[in-house]
């Protein structure tokens, strides 16, 4: 699961383009929008610079004069699966379609690269994060993962209960509506519950969503507030 902070300014990338001019151009870009932005000139100094960065998304060009792109991807994916990677390229050719699969690429960018093609690329990319991660609370960049069922709190991984997870995404998907006592008896306990079961669980709940409030509705049930 890909832990993201989704304020730019936080955000590191790496683009690795031995065409320096290229490579400062997108830099300048990807700044303007507040991208915290490393740059390498060559497939050696990018995976330097991976080690030395840890970036959450990479840009590289695949034709290096030192080698292939693809090459360093390869050498990155053995020991980090969860960075974005986009590769730039003159031409997508069958092999290079084959690799993007193998490697867990999240594109293939065409020459000429351009800065709108570049924002479409970065903004598809964190519309389908949004589509798999809430914002718990924006101040803190505390998110709950669908995918892995966590909360992930700056570097702190917060781990949920089964009855945790269920309520959680209950109050998520109802987006700050109250949800009933007999809502949550139904979908969490499939059973009649008591009130202080639910609100037991509720506390507990509450300890461990990172600023974010759930409210009582007295006689009704809960509704969830995140923090902006």
């Amino acid at each position: 699961m890909r832990k993201l902070n989704l304020v730019a300014s936080n955000y590191p990338i790496l683009i690795v383009e031995d065409d320096v001019a290229a490579c400062d151009s997108i830099a300048y870009y990807l700044e303007m929008l507040g991208f915290c932005v490393h740059k390498a000139y060559s497939r050696q100094d990018g995976y330097d610079k991976y080690l030395q960065h840890r970036p959450q998304m990479i840009i590289t060009d695949i034709e290096m004069p030192d080698g292939n792109g693809l090459d360093m991807v390869e050498k990155i994916r053995e020991h980090d699966k969860e960075c974005a990677i986009f590769v730039v390229t003159g031409y997508a050719t069958n092999d290079h379609l084959l690799h993007a699969a193998k490697l867990k690429l999240e594109d293939i960018i065409l020459k000429p690269l351009t800065s709108k093609k570049i924002q479409c690329a970065i903004t598809a990319f964190f519309e389908s994060i949004k589509k798999q991660q809430a914002v718990l609370n924006q101040a803190t960049s505390t998110l709950y993962s669908f995918e892995n069922q966590c909360i992930y709190e700056a570097d702190k991984r917060v781990t949920l209960t089964h009855m945790e997870i269920l309520l959680l995404e209950l109050l998520l998907q109802n987006n700050e509506k109250v949800v009933t006592y007999e809502t949550i008896e139904y979908n969490i306990y499939k059973a009649p519950a008591t009130r202080n079961a639910i609100k037991s669980l509720v506390q507990k709940l509450k300890l461990k969503i990172g600023g974010a409030t759930i409210e009582s509705a007295p006689s009704i049930g809960y509704r969830l507030i995140c923090s902006r």
